[in-house]
């Protein structure tokens, strides 16, 4: 947790958002998204696994990328800037959570705040590292996915 989290631009985070609302957007189908999985996943997966078997590079090269699959920082940053309530906590939370908060009340936005912060600290740090410790640097940026 001593290292720093990538930028925004570099966040792995950000990317398989960006990437995944273009693409999946357009398309609907089950079979697509399933290859549009295979085709992200495995390209990364098969190398990193291939690593698995040689324990000291695995992991002095596993630290980063585990590191990097958290989003602590880009979650405070949104979250702080929603608490206390202002009229502008509004649009950062709703970069947060999916439902409508433009018109919630107040409470309903800190609510909607403190909700995410738990479920993101569940699906962004202890998940990744369950899966890490079960599979490696793949089960966790697979759980990412």
């Amino acid at each position: 947790m001593t290292i720093g989290e990538p930028p925004l631009k570099l966040h792995p985070v950000v990317w398989t958002g960006k990437i995944s609302e273009r693409l999946i957007r357009p398309y609907s189908s089950k079979l697509y998204g399933v290859l549009l999985w295979l085709a992200s996943v495995l390209p990364v997966l098969v190398p990193l696994s291939a690593l698995w078997f040689l324990p000291f590079p695995y992991s002095l090269l596993s630290v980063y990328p585990l590191k990097a699959s958290f989003s602590i920082r880009m979650l405070y940053e949104i979250l702080s800037k929603s608490v206390p309530f202002r009229e502008e906590s509004r649009k950062y939370v709703q970069q947060a959570v999916r439902r409508d908060v433009t018109r919630a009340s107040p409470e309903l936005v800190r609510s909607a705040a403190i909700e995410t912060l738990f479920e993101s600290a569940v699906d962004g740090i202890t998940s990744p590292l369950f899966w890490f410790l079960l599979l490696g640097l793949p089960g966790a940026l697979l759980q990412r996915l």
